[in-house]
């Protein structure tokens, strides 16, 4: 049995080659472990400030979204009632878009869903929806732009 070291200059990484299969070495590999320990002081950040009493939200759910509003030096407390038609990302960075229709123009906000300005976000009422997003129900008028109650 014979092995045959070959070194790649690849980010500083070590093979092995033994009867033509290359055997890969990650004990040897310190730029993986330097690259992992930042991935590991990000994730901690971030975890740091997410939320953790969020109630269930999924697309098609109807929320009361509750922002915190600073207007010159007095801040007041502004609730935005709409239907999730996306949510995108995932952990810090999650963000949904709620939809409703005041005066026959439709209305959309991005709400990052961690956010400090974000006081809460309540359910409403629960849709029942088939799909991820709801782009469709911009197009829609009236009635038909309802989305169904998940009871």
């Amino acid at each position: 049995m014979q092995i045959k070291f070959v070194y790649g200059n690849i980010f500083g990484r070590v093979f092995l080659k033994h009867n033509d299969l290359v055997i890969y070495s990650a004990l040897l590999d310190f730029t993986w472990h330097r690259e992992d320990k930042k991935m590991d002081l990000v994730k901690a950040l971030s975890e740091q400030h997410m939320k953790t009493e969020l109630p269930p939200m999924n697309v098609g759910d109807t929320v009361r979204v509750t922002v915190r509003v600073k207007e010159g030096n007095r801040e007041r407390n502004q609730a935005f009632e709409g239907t999730i038609i996306a949510k995108k990302h995932g952990g810090i960075n999650e963000t949904i878009t709620v939809r409703r229709i005041s005066y026959n123009v439709g209305c959309e906000k991005v709400f990052p869903v961690h956010s400090p300005t974000i006081v809460s976000v309540d359910t409403v009422r629960r849709g029942k929806v088939r799909r991820a997003k709801l782009y469709y129900l911009r197009d829609k008028i009236g009635k038909k732009a309802k989305v169904k109650e998940r009871v």
